[in-house]
């Protein structure tokens, strides 16, 4: 029973994540960025600074989190800002799947855990 109970957890998670993408998504200010630095940090990947210019203004921003594969200087990253022009973030499509699919795979996991030892 309680297998049934973290896959809806899970489901939910899942469910709430997808719909604060959409939102997102509809709201959202997508551009090209060009990738002018890697920055290594340690032993948690290499996290690209990418420039991107909004509104006439040319900005810089370090991605928070390490994307795979490595960008090359040089390249061209899709950015999405919110709809502000703030908040800036590297949209891929591992940023915007993974946790959803994660979440409800684990979720479609319990729910068949569930049924069979139940």
């Amino acid at each position: 029973m309680i297998a049934y109970w973290v896959a809806a957890l899970l489901f939910a998670v899942a469910l709430f994540n997808e719909i604060q993408w959409r939102a997102r998504c509809r709201d959202a200010i997508l551009l090209d960025g060009i990738v002018v630095d890697i920055l290594p940090d340690g032993d948690d990947g290499y996290f690209p600074e990418v420039e991107y210019i909004h509104r006439g203004a040319t900005k810089r921003f370090r991605s928070a989190y390490s994307i795979p594969p490595a960008p090359f200087v040089g390249s061209t990253l899709p950015v999405m800002l919110d709809s502000t022009g703030g908040s800036p973030e590297i949209f891929t499509p591992s940023t915007r799947w993974l946790f959803t699919l994660w979440s409800s795979v684990a979720g479609l996991v319990f729910a068949v855990f569930g049924y069979v030892i139940g």
